[in-house]
């Protein structure tokens, strides 16, 4: 039996993030057909840019490195804002999808907000896949622009809260 935990991630875990980039980018590249040492600067370099701009715009994230039988296998980054959470970055290894590592980590932060009475927000571009997931697990689609979705989660009883609140 699979054994899903996250734990708080600290410098220790940047390869891992560099590892987790590199995929996510991978097909940006592949049109490129360089090899992986040429990659390496750009990727480096993509890398702490995506570090300085989280940390500037999300400086209180949560970092949570998401983990099988206590091996990391993923990323989520969470922003608790006064209304809502906000899921920055979700990303799992290629060996590691569709295993529901990306349901689990979603689940946990959906319980988080419910408990907290507060909505769940996420921004995904309109042709990742990852759209089904998030609507299949409950989110709807708030808002758009040319290339992404707004999408929310809300607890059923914290949306009847609302109406009760307002009416």
């Amino acid at each position: 039996m699979e054994h899903l935990t996250w734990r708080r991630g600290g410098a220790e875990d940047e390869p891992l993030l560099l590892t987790l980039l590199a995929a996510s980018k991978a097909g940006e590249f592949a049109p490129l057909g360089w090899s992986r040492q040429q990659l390496q600067p750009l990727l480096a370099m993509q890398f702490r840019a995506r570090k300085q701009s989280y940390a500037q715009a999300f400086p209180e994230a949560m970092n949570m490195i998401l983990c099988l039988d206590g091996t990391p296998v993923g990323r989520h980054l969470v922003d608790r804002r006064p209304d809502c959470f906000r899921s920055v970055d979700l990303a799992v290894l290629p060996e590691y999808r569709n295993r529901g590592i990306g349901t689990w980590a979603l689940r946990q932060m959906q319980q988080l907000a419910s408990l907290e009475s507060l909505a769940f927000r996420l921004r995904v571009v309109k042709t990742n896949q990852a759209l089904r997931l998030y609507e299949r697990i409950g989110f709807i689609r708030v808002s758009n622009d040319d290339s992404s979705w707004e999408l929310e989660w809300q607890a059923q009883d914290t949306v009847q809260r609302r109406i009760l609140a307002s009416g």
